[in-house]
């Protein structure tokens, strides 16, 4: 006889938890027992697919949200996490910029990004952070510079480049 149920415990959630608007994100849930089926449930995401022990979410409103997902074993006992969500309003960029040549790409990136100029060698480059901190700055002339940030912690970042022919400004998601 038994004393106690024997329950899945979830020891992790992999997934982003910082997702960007409109994107679809990948979760995986980690148990020390097996996952025979989960309930997934969330205020403002659409589940889109779950698999065994994964779920894909995409996430259409931003702001803060909690994925809550309960795990059930063979016997169908059952754990639940919750897991805290902020969805970033933030998009993928457009990066061209046609009237001034510049192109930033990949945009959001996962910390190296380049910076082309296809109108004029750039002169200097500087990123900073959007409360206006200096991160990083180059001098070069030069039509292509790579930006790596991957040291950097996941923000927004703003590039302010200083050409020949004026400044421009562009902003930079690091997703990492």
């Amino acid at each position: 006889m038994y004393h106690e149920v024997i329950r899945p415990e979830i020891s992790s959630v992999a997934g982003q938890t910082f997702p960007l608007l409109n994107s679809t994100e990948m979760y995986t849930v980690f148990a020390d027992d097996p996952i025979n089926h989960m309930c997934v449930t969330s205020m403002t995401g659409n589940i889109i697919s779950q698999t065994g022990n994964q779920v894909n979410v995409e996430w259409t409103v931003p702001g803060q949200d909690t994925l809550q997902i309960i795990a059930v074993n063979h016997i169908l006992a059952n754990d639940t996490v919750y897991v805290p969500i902020e969805v970033d309003n933030l998009t993928e960029m457009n990066s061209v910029h046609s009237n001034d040549g510049l192109l930033v790409f990949p945009n959001p990136s996962s910390g190296v990004a380049n910076l082309e100029n296809s109108i004029g060698n750039l002169v200097t480059v500087s990123v900073h952070t959007i409360d206006g901190r200096l991160v990083k700055q180059w001098s070069r002339s030069a039509m292509r510079i790579e930006i790596n940030l991957s040291d950097h912690p996941r923000s927004a970042y703003v590039l302010q480049i200083q050409k020949n022919n004026g400044d421009l400004k562009r902003q930079l998601l690091v997703v990492q």
